[in-house]
């Protein structure tokens, strides 16, 4: 997301106080001409039309992560060489905003500049930043809660009224040079900046610090992890003030409590004296959980505030589709979900649904291993549709999806198993087993119970009995058992047809049919040649 901010703040920064009276420039490439760079909309709104010659194919470059303001619509996204008239319309607004826009022809760009009204910052909270509109530049004050990158300068800022993320940070040249500047959790920050929504985060991008009051209280570890079953903590402070307090929000007091204080001698000249603050987790019974601990310190009439974020691991619990949706977003617990592979959407990034028979739910990327971030590593996995996968990863939900199914979805994903691609006569060589799932390839031999699913299954190989076939993956983590939906007659399968099914190893050694007791059991429905 930062990339998109990269070659234009800059241009925007130069910009970002100047009126309406910005003269208008003409752009300067060969391949396209227009007859302004800089766009003016009134306040009141309306259109304002500029003229666009091109020799190439043109297109303004715009993606998910950086798609067309909500209040600014443009006339033609995209054309063909020659010259037409490019309108700008927007409707009125009571704060001025700006965007900048870039139009790609062949291998070059040129930036536009759309400005309504005056832009000017005005001092607001958090909360009248998170209400205002998008592209209007605000001065906030606040604490500086917790640090995202120090490349760019991303983190949050809290003045008590909410929280917005800071969207990167630069110097008065326009420079990101974080470690100059100087920001460390639990200052007080007064900032300047444009907002602008990313999703669901609140921002404000590239902005310039007016002032800094350094904290009395600097925590040395922000995050601290603990394990499910509990335990102390240790959290350390460098103290500037006279004492130290701890508040608990009153929804982690069940399990977060405060057994000691105490100060630590520095052992030489060269560090500071550190406090030392035991907390108290108890075991946890559940899925991962987070909570955040406030520590302050004062001075006379000054004081301030630090977070320090307990992490504590969890069970990993195993849920159906339906119940997987229904439980609270986190970034920390994790569910086990199987299900079939219903559609690949991304290859790259192991973007699919998952379907089991209560339904089904987006993966937002899968990866080989636990990662931090998409490593790309799907394409290893050799993962297709219809295949039955095992995956853990979070509950997780992107309200900027301009996919309706695609809000909800599993987030943080890392693969646990998938079904085996393997013969008939492979598969008869495997061990019983109702763990490993396998995916085989064959034709429709004989059906036996077209309600339960019941069939032999033939490829060049030999043959197995198939003891029960759903249209997807069912099993009920409640009861432990599968569950047959007896639609089998709904697949419209017949005696010749080649299909592809995933099951598991099964034996029945009480079958009175000699050629029955070996199977594919509680298979499910994986797709038709």
């Amino acid at each position: 997301m930062k990339l998109k901010y990269l070659f234009t703040s800059l241009l925007a920064c130069a910009l970002l106080f100047v009126g309406c009276t910005e003269e208008y420039k003409t752009s300067s490439l060969k391949e396209l001409q227009l007859s302004q760079t800089f766009v003016s909309i009134p306040l009141s709104g309306g259109t304002v039309a500029i003229d666009l010659n091109a020799t190439d194919n043109w297109a303004f470059v715009l993606s998910d992560a950086s798609p067309l303001p909500s209040w600014l619509t443009v006339s033609q996204l995209s054309g063909t060489p020659g010259s037409i008239k490019l309108s700008f319309s927007a409707p009125s607004t009571q704060a001025g905003r700006e965007t900048t826009l870039t139009i790609s022809v062949g291998d070059k760009i040129q930036n536009i500049i759309v400005r309504q009204g005056e832009v000017t910052a005005s001092q607001a909270t958090c909360a009248e930043v998170i209400a205002g509109p998008d592209g209007k530049s605000y001065i906030v004050k606040g604490v500086c809660t917790s640090i995202a990158n120090t490349t760019y300068g991303n983190w949050y800022l809290d003045d008590g009224t909410g929280s917005i993320y800071i969207y990167g940070t630069v110097d008065a040249t326009g420079s990101y040079n974080w470690s100059k500047i100087g920001i460390e959790a639990g200052d007080v920050v007064t900032v300047k900046g444009p907002k602008t929504t990313y999703g669901s985060t609140v921002e404000l991008v590239d902005v310039k610090v007016v002032s800094i009051t350094k904290s009395l209280i600097k925590a040395v570890n922000e995050n601290i992890s603990v394990g499910n079953k509990g335990g102390e903590a240790i959290a350390k402070f460098i103290v500037k003030g006279t004492e130290i307090g701890v508040t608990i929000p009153d929804e982690y007091k069940s399990w977060i409590g405060v057994t000691s204080i105490k100060k630590v001698k520095a052992i030489d000249s060269d560090n500071p004296d550190t406090t030392v603050v035991a907390l108290q987790i108890a075991e946890n019974p559940g899925g991962g959980r987070k909570g955040e601990v406030s520590f302050s310190s004062a001075s006379g009439k000054n004081s301030s505030t630090v977070a320090v974020t307990i992490n504590q691991e969890g069970n990993i619990v195993e849920l159906t589709v339906a119940d997987f949706l229904a439980r609270e977003v986190s970034a920390n617990a994790l569910y086990k979900i199987s299900g079939k592979v219903k559609q690949v959407v991304n290859a790259t990034y192991g973007n699919f649904y998952l379907e089991d028979y209560t339904g089904y739910v987006y993966v937002y990327g899968l990866t080989a291993t636990p990662q931090a971030k998409n490593d790309k590593s799907f394409a290893s996995l050799d993962i297709k549709e219809g295949d039955q996968v095992t995956l853990i990863g979070t509950r997780s939900a992107y309200l900027g999806s301009k996919v309706a199914d695609q809000v909800d979805q599993v987030g943080l994903a890392y693969h646990v198993s998938h079904s085996q691609e393997i013969s008939v006569s492979a598969f008869l060589a495997a061990p019983v087993s109702t763990d490993k799932w396998y995916r085989l390839t064959g034709s429709v031999k004989e059906i036996k119970s077209d309600v339960y699913g019941n069939f032999y299954l033939e490829d060049g190989t030999g043959y197995v009995y198939i003891y029960g076939l759903t249209s997807t993956y069912a099993y009920n983590f409640s009861t432990k058992k599968h569950v047959n939906d007896k639609k089998f007659a709904d697949l419209g399968l017949a005696a010749g047809d080649e299909i592809s099914i995933c099951c598991q190893r099964g034996q029945y050694a009480g079958a009175k049919v000699e050629d029955q007791k070996e199977e594919g059991l509680m298979g499910f429905f994986a797709g038709k040649k």
